[in-house]
């Protein structure tokens, strides 16, 4: 990366920065999914589809999962910004 100049530099950074934040995401996804159809489909015969009460038990589990990561986080940033104090 020496041969970069500095725009190339912060630019690559971006990318790895971003990049890393998607695998994070997908990573966020993978956890949901495995959690919440372990919870929800526990019982459930195999077919072809998802019935409503499926979705639901889903949607709910994956909506707590966010609600919680949010809670989580802005705790997380509230230390952080007391600390900078």
């Amino acid at each position: 990366m020496e041969h970069l100049s500095e725009s190339e530099k912060k630019d690559v950074s971006q990318f790895v920065q971003e990049e890393q934040q998607r695998a994070a995401f997908q990573q966020q996804i993978h956890l949901f999914t495995d959690v919440c159809w372990d919870k929800c489909l526990v019982n459930s015969k195999v077919k072809s589809g998802l019935d409503r009460y499926d979705e639901a038990c889903i949607s709910q589990c994956v909506e707590r999962f966010v609600d919680s990561t949010k809670v989580i986080v802005n705790v997380f940033n509230q230390v952080a910004k007391d600390r900078n104090q």
